[in-house]
């Protein structure tokens, strides 16, 4: 299941709303492979007003990505959540993630709880689901 790590507007989650779902890696940010520091999160200069635009548009902006960093042991789940946020400075152009998931398993995992073929890594079939949302 995917693994929420920050809901920012929880109000929004009983009405059905439409939404913009983005990915983090190369899309928000440069793609920079096992990003382990915060301060190593180059966030691309148009992100924060494109997501501002959605916003402004009324559609919930969800985030989702792959993190099998914590399932190869790169670094644990509780820094993933640090790290692996909502990217820091989006806010400043009052940009607002409404929703950050991320999935944390890999087939070949060194981390036993994460070693899983599961349905929620991006391009699966069940990658994300309603039920899954808390």
């Amino acid at each position: 299941m995917l693994e929420p790590v920050s809901q920012t507007r929880p109000d929004d989650v009983q009405k059905p709303k439409p939404a913009v779902f983005l990915d983090r890696d190369g899309t928000i940010i440069r793609d920079a492979g096992y990003l382990r520091r915060v301060e190593d999160m180059d966030i691309y200069p148009f992100a924060a007003e494109a997501i501002r635009l959605i916003n402004q548009s009324g559609r919930l902006v969800v985030v989702v990505t792959n993190q099998s960093g914590v399932a190869r042991a790169l670094w644990t789940k509780k820094p993933s959540d640090h790290t692996h946020g909502p990217p820091k400075g989006v806010d400043r152009s009052g940009a607002r993630i409404d929703r950050f998931y991320y999935c944390p398993h890999y087939p070949d995992a060194l981390v036993p709880e994460y070693r899983q073929k599961c349905e929620c890594r991006k391009r699966t079939p069940g990658w994300f689901s309603p039920r899954q949302e808390t």
